[in-house]
């Protein structure tokens, strides 16, 4: 290999550096270059038993010159740019020469190809200034890795440009390439829905919610007297099928052959139809939340427990009087400070409480975990179980719910509509029950979407194999305990420090902006000293225990944005240049800052009279 590629590579994309020592291009390589009738190198790679040539036997330059051609209208239109598939470079320079202020990102498949690319090309004359966007992986996690990387650093549709050669070469992998990655862009932009959506609430609850966890008892208590532990729990959510099993679930909880555990709306059929599940489970932190159990708080039904993640709307926790015991959610960063985390299992945020109860239950270690009313698809016209209504939703499926709708495969082999919702809360059920190999998991749900790897087993057939014996204790919840916080009067003082360290970190970001916009027209040394000074408070911001608490997860979608710009302002070379960009970007992040510590103000100081 050149010594310059090599230097250019251990500079900047020491990964791809690392990884390139481990590549040895065989004796009966797949790759071999050639000179093209015009005079430059050209390759060609085995296929199975023929040849195809990665760039034109005859003149690679022009043929790089057709390519462009045929993207050049699209060009115009897109930022972002893909390019499957380097070869020896010759597209790619002739692309990134015609539009150079494109985002572009290099992807090469083939380890191999790129070394030899690195043998008979200057790599920087390919790359140019868009060093920071090569990726050549090498192994299947690379390949993950850099999918991901790349899906977070686009906001805007994407061109992909591959060479015809490699469409022949690695149809395959270009194709499962591009689905994962508009898989990923799709999951992104959703995460940056949920995360603008309730970004704010989850640290809103969790403060406010302090209250009852530390009153609560701990479901999730690692090493703790477990009643659950090796016996058969239903979860019971609120899918159309759920009215079917109306008679066997009530026989069931008569005969207390399993628990029952009722998830979202499910608890409102059970409890018109005169059953009442053994546990309520909920986490949803929107301040409506507690409208789901709206009967049992008219009805002034308090001794079912209430099982809640710690991040679910505050309001639920205010209204409903019963026992409770709390699970730690991933959104929470609050209560694992003031507990020993390690004292207890923290549940992944997802997207439906039957995902969280599934989690919950298999920390639990049950026997069995059964699920009955899991339709997560449409069935007969109906939404939701008869007898489930709400102002801003309807039991039947509407004309809008069709109107981009999705299909499934039934348990029975039918196909069946379903939502972008339903489907994610499947996708996630089916990721737990591979993750932890779960065996244990029974699929009742009649006319309800196939779920991979969990069997499909008539509620009947399940309480004669399997329920046979009583095995529920009434007052199973007492044997949880409540958690006492360890050391709490000194994690205070830590706190309120680290709140008045806070204030002056903040005032400091803003005096530095200050000056740099009074400087941005200054020498480039005396702005560079004023972006290390920033570079250094922000870095102390995020390290402070207030901020990181309080404030740090309210602003997930503000710091993704100042991450990208970033990104952005450090590939710009003259202080000058950076001046404006930096003020425009950190002034706009560090008054969201400042607005959110407003909005958590009375919520603070409440939870530091609370445990006072």
């Amino acid at each position: 290999m050149r010594l310059d590629n090599i230097s250019f590579l251990k500079q900047y994309h020491r990964e791809i550096y690392d990884d390139i020592g481990n590549v040895k291009i065989r004796e009966n390589s797949n790759v071999t270059v050639i000179t093209a009738k015009s005079g430059d190198p050209t390759a060609k790679f085995k296929k199975d038993d023929y040849d195809v040539y990665l760039h034109s036997k005859y003149d690679p330059i022009k043929e790089s010159v057709r390519i462009l051609n045929k993207y050049k209208q699209d060009l115009v239109k897109y930022n972002y740019v893909i390019i499957f598939g380097l070869g020896l470079g010759y597209h790619v320079e002739t692309i990134v020469k015609e539009f150079p202020n494109k985002n572009y990102y290099l992807y090469e498949p083939d380890m191999e190809i790129f070394k030899i690319l690195l043998e008979v090309k200057d790599i920087k004359e390919i790359v140019q200034n868009i060093k920071h966007h090569l990726f050549v992986p090498g192994n299947e996690i690379d390949k993950d890795r850099i999918l991901d990387n790349i899906s977070q650093s686009i906001d805007e549709e994407v061109l992909f440009i591959i060479h015809p050669s490699y469409e022949k070469i690695f149809k395959e992998e270009y194709q499962n390439f591009t689905f994962k990655f508009k898989q990923l862009l799709k999951k992104y932009k959703f995460n940056i829905i949920v995360n603008s959506t309730f970004q704010k609430r989850w640290t809103l609850n969790s403060i406010n919610n302090f209250k009852f966890t530390m009153k609560a008892r701990s479901i999730l208590s690692v090493s703790k007297n477990n009643p659950l532990k090796g016996k058969p729990v239903i979860i019971v959510a609120a899918g159309p099928s759920l009215y079917d099993e109306l008679i066997l679930l009530k026989k069931i909880k008569s005969e207390g052959t399993a628990y029952l555990f009722a998830v979202g709306s499910a608890n409102k059929v059970l409890i018109k139809n005169g059953i009442e599940p053994d546990a309520v489970c909920t986490y949803d932190p929107q301040g409506h939340n507690y409208k789901v159990f709206e009967e049992m708080i008219e009805r002034n039904i308090e001794y079912i427990p209430m099982i809640y993640g710690t991040t679910v709307g505050y309001e639920t926790l205010e209204l409903y009087k019963g026992p409770k015991l709390f699970m730690v959610t991933s959104q929470d960063i609050l209560t694992p400070y003031f507990y020993d985390h390690k004292e207890f299992h923290i549940v992944e945020d997802a997207p439906s409480i039957a995902v969280i109860t599934l989690q919950l239950l298999h920390y639990l270690g049950v026997s069995h975990i059964i699920l009955v009313g899991q339709n997560l698809s449409y069935r007969d016209g109906e939404f939701y179980a008869k007898g489930i209504e709400y102002d801003s939703r309807s039991q039947r499926v509407l004309e809008k719910d069709l109107v981009n709708h999705l299909e499934v495969t039934s348990v029975t082999g039918q196909k069946l509509f379903t939502n972008e919702g339903f489907y994610r809360m499947k996708e996630s059920i089916e990721y737990y029950i591979n993750k932890w190999d779960m065996k244990n998991v029974i699929n009742t749900t009649a006319e309800g979407a196939d779920i991979k790897n969990v069997p499909f087993t008539p509620l009947s057939v399940v309480k004669e194999r399997y329920l046979k014996e009583p095995v529920v204790d009434k007052s199973w919840f007492d044997n949880f305990t409540i958690l006492e916080s360890i050391d709490l009067e000194r994690k205070l003082d830590v706190l309120k420090t680290a709140r008045k360290d806070f204030g002056d970190i903040i005032e400091e970001i803003v005096e530095t902006l200050r000056k740099i916009d009074l400087f941005k027209h200054s020498t480039s040394q005396k702005l560079e000293k004023l972006f290390i000074k920033l570079d250094k408070n922000t870095r102390r911001m995020d390290n402070n225990l207030f901020y990181k608490l309080f404030i740090h997860q309210i602003l997930r979608v503000e710091r993704a944005r100042i991450e990208k710009a970033s990104r952005k302002i450090k590939a710009i070379n003259h202080a000058r240049e950076k001046a404006p960009k930096i003020i425009e970007n950190f002034s706009s992040f560090i008054q969201s800052v400042k607005e959110n510590e407003q909005y958590i103000e009375t919520a603070y100081l409440a939870l530091l009279n609370e445990l006072e």
